[in-house]
């Protein structure tokens, strides 16, 4: 279950997939592909405050827990700096490659929510944010979800 802080505030989860990745590691190689995930690791880490956690999940995969977000409006501001931080050219040796992210937003619904449930709600919105197409969010509200019984 998801650490809570002592005020029991809830938390929201981004999780993040860069988009057009696979080409980059195809054309330019992993080492450029490792380049572009750490520039991405930068920026992910600037657009978030000191007390967010950012992870990498694996491969292009990025997960940022906002901590004490209950309001979807929030979250969506943030997952906005991280779509601009994503779409912004990466410098790889010179070299400007253009990606971009596809971002999937969930707050925390009730209390008794664990990290499992909310990784999952924020994973499916990500799915539904790429089939909307890339460079884009898909979120979801506290109220959308039933408080369990």
């Amino acid at each position: 279950m998801a650490q809570r802080r002592a005020d029991n505030q809830r938390h929201a989860l981004l999780y993040i997939d860069l988009d057009h990745f696979k080409p980059v590691n195809d054309s330019l190689g992993h080492q450029a592909g490792d380049a572009v995930l750490q520039q991405f690791a930068s920026r992910l880490a600037g657009a978030v405050r000191s007390l967010d956690l950012v992870a990498r999940l694996g491969g292009d995969e990025f997960a940022v827990l906002l901590a004490g977000a209950g309001h979807l409006a929030a979250a969506e501001a943030v997952a906005d700096q991280v779509l601009a931080a994503a779409a912004a050219p990466f410098d790889i040796d010179g070299r400007a490659v253009q990606l971009g992210a596809s971002i999937g937003v969930a707050v925390m619904a009730h209390d008794a929510m664990g990290l499992p449930e909310l990784m999952a709600l924020a994973d499916r919105e990500l799915y539904r944010a790429k089939a909307d197409g890339h460079g884009r969010r898909a979120s979801l509200a506290p109220v959308d979800i039933a408080e369990p019984a």
